[in-house]
């Protein structure tokens, strides 16, 4: 999202460019996900918010980011295109403090369900060293 900040400030690019040059760096899912929303806006002439929600919908289904995640995404792309220059950053910037709120409680899981297993192993080796004595 912040590739797609940097271009829309500073080179003053259509939305559909600036989606097929994010979709041109990213070369995953997720690139996939903003290609298929700029052909949405630029081949089947679609407004941002019906290609994001189309693009984004085709993309949730691949993708392991859950419901919460997701609509965070889809209240994103509801405002995509439909403000000026200003609104639209304070979009990003809203989605983007969202996102890396959500990527800390992501890693805080991972590292307490890390715990969990490492503690689960060492006492599923012990109950195997105690069966096998």
């Amino acid at each position: 999202m912040r590739w797609c900040e940097m271009e829309i400030n500073y080179n003053l690019l259509p939305l559909a460019e600036v989606l097929e040059l994010v979709a041109a760096r990213l070369n995953n899912k997720v690139g996939e996900m903003f290609h298929a929303c700029a052909k949405g806006i630029s081949d089947e002439h679609l407004s941002a918010q019906a290609s994001w929600q189309k693009a984004l919908e085709a993309y949730l289904t691949v993708s392991p980011i859950g419901r919460e995640n997701g609509l965070l995404l889809l209240r994103f792309g509801k405002s995509l295109g439909s403000s000026d220059l200003s609104q639209q950053n304070n979009n990003i910037h809203f989605a983007c403090a969202n996102l890396d709120q959500a990527l800390k409680k992501a890693v805080q899981e991972k590292e307490s369900r890390a715990k969990i297993y490492r503690y689960l192993g060492i006492f599923a080796g012990l109950a195997v060293v105690l069966i096998l004595y």
